[in-house]
């Protein structure tokens, strides 16, 4: 089954943490948060399958592609 990997787009995961928690993600977690260090990997059967699974469990705004 193909995997479809994704990086997190920074400013997004930062606006919708504000958003989410009236917070910045530094203040609460640190600022030694480091969202480099993050990969998301779905196995799906084609990309439209991929982002479905990714609504299911997180913003699917906050995540870039990065191969197919």
């Amino acid at each position: 089954m193909p995997q479809y990997k994704y990086l997190p787009i920074k400013e997004t995961v930062e606006e919708q943490y504000i958003h989410h928690t009236g917070s910045s993600v530094y203040e609460m977690l640190g600022q030694d948060v480091n969202f480099d260090k993050v990969l998301l990997i779905v196995e799906a059967d084609d990309e439209d399958q991929a982002n479905r699974i990714r609504m299911g469990v997180t913003d699917y705004r906050m995540w870039k592609l990065i191969t197919d």
